[in-house]
């Protein structure tokens, strides 16, 4: 199966790289739904493009005991020559660090979706696929992201009931 997506992919990338070279950053600028791919634990992101060029992200996921686990990240973003080009801010995942740089290559766009495949660090074995959510703006969701990594510190947590809400978790 893996080598069937594979092909699939190289195929739709040699045929649609022109198109994709085309696409300018203004054409990611919105808010879009990472969908699940079959791959590991249900999980799906919501990720806000904006026209300053940042891509702030959401990312849900349900482990085993189905309980749900949230990570954020904020990026700086440009399109260069149909690469997604991203420098990791914030982070909360233990997999992504800050400054990280990460290198999607844009296979598929419409304005509608798009799907992309991560090229750097590593090559990503599955195809991403985004849709189009126009019911939310990205500010709105870089907004929930921001405020994620705004909140103090846990050790400059002093008050009883700080430190009552720190253990609570």
């Amino acid at each position: 199966m893996r080598v069937f997506i594979l092909i699939a992919t190289l195929l739709l990338s040699s045929c649609s790289s022109t198109n994709t070279e085309k696409v300018i950053q203004d054409d990611l600028v919105g808010t879009w739904e990472l969908l699940y791919n079959d791959q590991g634990s249900y999980w799906f992101s919501h990720i806000g493009f904006t026209k300053e060029g940042q891509k702030c992200s959401i990312r849900y996921q349900f482990n085993n005991n189905k309980d749900i686990e949230v990570d954020y990240f904020l990026s700086d973003f440009s399109l260069v020559r149909g690469d997604i080009i991203l420098t990791v801010q914030e982070s909360t995942s233990a997999f992504v660090e800050r400054n990280q740089v990460i290198k999607d290559r844009l296979i598929t766009h419409s304005s509608a979706s798009f799907t992309q495949q991560m090229f750097y660090p590593i090559a990503g074995d599955s195809v991403d696929t985004f849709v189009k959510l126009n019911t939310v703006k990205p500010e709105s969701i870089c907004k929930v992201v921001k405020n994620q990594f705004n909140t103090p510190m846990e050790s400059t947590l002093t008050s009883p009931q700080a430190i009552n809400k720190k253990h609570v978790k």
